[in-house]
């Protein structure tokens, strides 16, 4: 009877230390979970603040100065700027390669 019982005891702690390590791999896998989704939460904000920002920045942008001169360049900006690369450029490299 006594080594039944310390035989049933053995593969009751066996099983009970079995069981400790599938519970802390169950919280290791779980811990690791919750960290990555707080950190895809927090990519989800900043990028969001970011948007909002890039939206306002745009905004921004398109107001007017109250300077007439100020305003006039800022919108001749872009269009000078295409110009110069898209006709001016072009044209030279490909006159620059002909001859």
């Amino acid at each position: 009877m006594f080594s039944i019982r310390l035989l049933d005891k053995r593969s009751e702690r066996k099983h009970e230390l079995a069981m400790m390590d599938k519970n802390l791999e169950y919280d290791a896998a779980r811990h690791k979970w919750q960290l990555q989704a707080v950190e895809t939460q927090g990519k989800m904000v900043l990028d969001a603040a970011g948007m909002e920002v890039l939206v306002e920045s745009i905004r921004a942008q398109g107001k007017p100065t109250g300077f007439v001169w100020v305003d006039a360049m800022s919108a001749a900006v872009r269009p000078l700027l295409t110009f110069l690369w898209v006709i001016v450029l072009y044209y030279s490299l490909v006159l620059g390669a002909r001859f």
